[in-house]
């Protein structure tokens, strides 16, 4: 096996490493939130600005027992429009703390891409032995 073949797999071992923990570490919040959480409606309502003016995040605005509450969106500008909603999930006791119902799709996607990667990281050398 080459040099080249052998660094590609341990670069796709660890980098699935990565995956895996950025997936599973999000998946067990997820799971948290959805089993004891409260489902809650939020209204995109502006643009922070924070970072800059081409990767701004947005605000979500949400309410519990009449109490307003702010989140900041882990999607970007052009996404939402102000006055969409999103669907949000909060712990009892914490209705400071939602989190939004797509982290789910989000955490799954480190999931897939950590076992692609780990296929390439196992299986890119019989494939190469294969075509040869």
């Amino acid at each position: 096996m080459s040099d080249r073949l052998i660094t590609f797999r341990i670069f796709m071992a660890v980098w699935s490493a990565g995956a895996f923990f950025a997936a599973y570490s999000g998946l067990s919040e997820d799971y948290l939130y959805r089993r004891d959480g409260i489902k809650v409606i939020g209204r995109f309502e502006i643009h922070s600005d924070d970072i800059g003016p081409r990767n701004d995040m947005g605000i979500l605005s949400y309410s519990v027992d009449r109490q307003a509450y702010h989140l900041t969106s882990f999607r970007g500008p052009g996404v939402h429009r102000p006055g969409d909603v999103e669907q949000l999930f909060y712990l009892p006791g914490s209705p400071d703390r939602a989190r939004e119902a797509d982290y789910l799709l989000f955490d799954l996607m480190w999931l897939g891409l950590g076992l692609a990667a780990l296929m390439l990281s196992l299986f890119s050398g019989k494939v190469v032995r294969w075509r040869t």
